[in-house]
């Protein structure tokens, strides 16, 4: 039978404060430190050791984290490599002739930042999803809070809340309760199902009746209903040359990540595991495009800017 402590109570009061004050749109670092201090006190019984722990917490924390922090700079990384030869527009581009409409560019945007958030979590992914899907989105006529919402929605709502890949958050979960993380993603299937069921209908439902109690939010844009999606912006991206180099990584970059998934379910590769195949592929990547976009040699160098 299990008995709670006094650093039990503690701990389900400070949550409870802490949910109040994110409910009040407040920042939660001080109450967090205050949290762990109270606790550290209540199960040491000492002042010294309570303030040790504050230390102790942040080193903890940095650890565990430190994987998760290295394999988003080195996505981010790779993400910008691609970036600079044009792979990444080659890859988004066949969604440009799905997003006809608002209502399929929301789904199409939430999708796509589910996707890549799963492979590069989402603070990152909204810059890239963003920069690429944005304008296609509202030359759909999708209004410019929709698109936050649905990239938020499904990126750091659904897809953080899952993290089927890299399997950072739930790895952490696992480890702090003494569990296997394959355990913890199973368990939290059903309350993640639920969520990402009710969230995306509820949001869908707001959505629709936004549309209709203020028309004028939709045609901010300034774009007609009958607008052609391929104008401007579509005239100009056509007319950009993209070279072979940047045709053959917007196909082998996903079919890379996608192989990466097939090992993982035929290896049963889990947490630290998965992540390290994740951040391996991003580097290979990475050096692919350093290597091969120009000069070998001029990628052996280190450059560095002249400022005047």
């Amino acid at each position: 039978m299990v008995t709670l402590g006094l650093m039990h109570y503690v701990y389900l009061v400070m949550t409870v404060i802490i949910l109040i004050i994110l409910l009040m749109k407040k920042e939660i670092v001080l109450p967090c430190i205050l949290g762990i201090f109270l606790m550290g006190l209540s199960a040491s019984g000492n002042v010294v050791t309570a303030i040790q722990v504050l230390y102790n917490a942040l080193v903890s924390a940095g650890t565990e984290f430190l994987t998760i922090i290295v394999v988003i700079g080195i996505v981010v990384a790779m993400s910008k490599a691609l970036t600079s030869i044009g792979a990444d527009e080659l890859m988004i581009r066949p969604l440009k002739k799905v997003i006809k409409t608002k209502k399929i560019a929301f789904f199409v945007v939430g999708a796509v930042m589910l996707v890549v958030s799963w492979f590069v979590w989402p603070s990152p992914a909204v810059a890239l999803v963003g920069a690429l899907l944005l304008p296609i989105a509202l030359k759909a006529k999708l209004p410019n809070i929709w698109c936050a919402v649905a990239m938020n929605l499904f990126g750091h709502g659904i897809g953080l809340s899952s993290d089927f890949v890299i399997q950072g958050a739930p790895g952490i979960t696992a480890k702090a309760a003494g569990l296997d993380t394959m355990s913890v993603i199973t368990a939290s299937i059903p309350l993640w199902a639920t969520m990402s069921v009710v969230t995306i209908l509820v949001s869908w439902l707001m959505f629709i009746r936004e549309n209709k109690a203020n028309a004028a939010l939709i045609a901010e844009t300034g774009i007609s209903e009958g607008d052609d999606l391929t104008g401007e912006g579509g005239e100009i991206e056509a007319e950009r040359m993209y070279s072979p180099f940047a045709r053959i990584m917007a196909i082998l970059t996903p079919a890379l990540f996608t192989a990466d998934v097939v090992l993982m379910l035929a290896l049963g590769l889990k947490g630290g595991d998965a992540t390290a195949l994740v951040g391996g592929t991003a580097i290979l990547v990475l050096a692919l495009v350093t290597v091969f976009r120009g000069n070998f040699f001029a990628s052996l160098e280190v450059r560095s800017e002249e400022h005047t």
